[in-house]
């Protein structure tokens, strides 16, 4: 009897500690403010907790720690990543992670004059993000985002609405300003100030603004773009792209 008293007594006093296995974080809702520069996060609120901490960029130590009765965090500037945790004494759950970091990928591309299947001229966007390249002297124009094309050696970047005749209904458009730091370092793109059609200074860093319409919202998507040229003689052209798959937000940072 004494070792059955005793048990309880150990079984007792652990659940008066509370360690029990903590909750999870299964849903954060994102409001995109200030016009996609800010983002307000927002979680239901969890009992018999100490509070929660917020990690960025892949941190080990927590950037904030915030009291259990709160609800919501605002993000002030650009993330690479946002992990959240509960915590009670010395345990910790696992984090719920959202991504805001931009992958840029290097390509090469041709001016449409010289397009056919082996020099693609135009690309655009799948459904999960990706980059597609297409050769825009066939029925492929029809799906791009944007066309590459030169005049008297002088390189343009088109959006569709800015071609002689638009090949689709999308209102993409190119910054008319440019950033004269390197792609990683840009991670913000501009708010104002986009073209159907751009003149490229070549080495300088523009961002891309994808619509349907002329009116920035939360179904909208933002990306950077930087081009060199490559080979003079075949015309080819590097060119460095990050676009960011969360719609609504301005945030381009890739490193």
């Amino acid at each position: 009897m004494k070792i059955k008293i005793f048990l309880l007594f150990i079984v007792f006093f652990f659940s008066c500690k509370g360690l029990k296995p903590l909750p999870e974080i299964s849903n954060v809702e994102e409001k995109i403010l200030s016009k996609g520069t800010k983002i307000l996060l927002k979680w239901k609120k969890f009992k018999d907790i100490d509070g929660y901490n917020i990690y960025f960029d892949g941190n080990k130590e927590p950037n904030f720690t915030l009291p259990p009765d709160v609800d919501s965090f605002l993000l002030s500037k650009p993330r690479l990543k946002v992990e959240i945790t509960l915590y009670r004494e010395d345990a910790e759950s696992r984090p719920y992670t959202i991504n805001y970091k931009v992958k840029v990928d290097t390509f090469i591309f041709y001016p449409n004059s010289l397009a056919d299947s082996t020099k693609p001229s135009g690309f655009y966007f799948d459904s999960l993000g990706y980059i597609k390249r297409v050769n825009t002297r066939d029925t492929f124009i029809k799906k791009c985002d944007f066309v590459f094309e030169e005049i008297n050696d002088t390189l343009y970047l088109y959006g569709p609405k800015g071609w002689y005749a638009p090949w689709n209904e999308k209102n993409n458009k190119i910054s008319i300003n440019f950033s004269d730091s390197i792609i990683s370092k840009c991670d913000t793109a501009f708010l104002n100030d986009y073209d159907d059609v751009v003149k490229i200074n070549l080495g300088k860093t523009y961002f891309l603004w994808f619509t349907k319409d002329t009116i920035l919202n939360e179904d909208d998507n933002f990306a950077k773009i930087y081009i060199t040229l490559k080979d003079d003689e075949k015309r080819e052209y590097y060119v460095q792209i990050g676009y960011q798959k969360k719609k609504g937000i301005r945030w381009l940072r890739s490193e």
